[in-house]
Parts: C-alpha cells; structure tokens; sequence
C-alpha cells in the first residue's frame, strides 16, 4: 500500500515520474510510460534501451529489469537468449 505520491521530472528524458511512498518509508519511481510502451508509440528509438537498463542499473526500485522496460516473460527470454535484434523483431511486429 502507499501512503502517499509526488511527482518529479526527469529533465534527462523528459519525462514525469511518479514517486510513491510506500508504507515502510520507502519511495519507489513510478515513470507514465515504460520504454516498451515509448518505443511501441514511436517515441523512441530501440538503442534508448541501454539508457533505460543503465538508469534501472542505479536505481533503487524494487522491481525487475523487466518490468522497468515493461517487457514480458517471452520478450524478455527473446533478448536474454539471442540478443537485442531479437526483441526489437518482437516489439517491431507489435506496431
């Protein structure tokens, strides 16, 4: 459960983050739009995904590589297993 929410922005990506409370004191980042859902809108290009992995490399978020780029299971065994041409094809044939 979360006690409360702020929001910040991240200047370097031009994006609102969401910060959340939780009841334990601790705050973890909510961000509107995974990189998943920003590469899929075309907002982005596919290399942003190394900033994305990096930025999650330094954070203190409680959750997944995965769920941080909003990727799911296969997508992510695409990647892991072959390689990032793999999951671009992946994501490519969903837009």
């Amino acid at each position: 459960m979360c006690r409360s929410v702020t929001n910040n922005w991240d200047i370097r990506h031009c994006r609102k983050i969401q910060y959340i409370t939780l009841q334990n004191g601790e705050k973890m980042a909510d961000t509107e739009k995974k990189f998943k859902e920003k590469y899929l809108a075309g907002e982005i290009e596919f290399e942003e995904i190394d900033d994305y992995s990096q930025e999650w490399g330094f954070s203190d978020e409680p959750v997944t590589l995965r769920e941080y780029l909003g990727l799911n299971a296969e997508e992510e065994d695409a990647w892991v297993s072959i390689g990032d041409e793999a999951l671009q094809e992946m994501l490519d044939r969903q837009r």
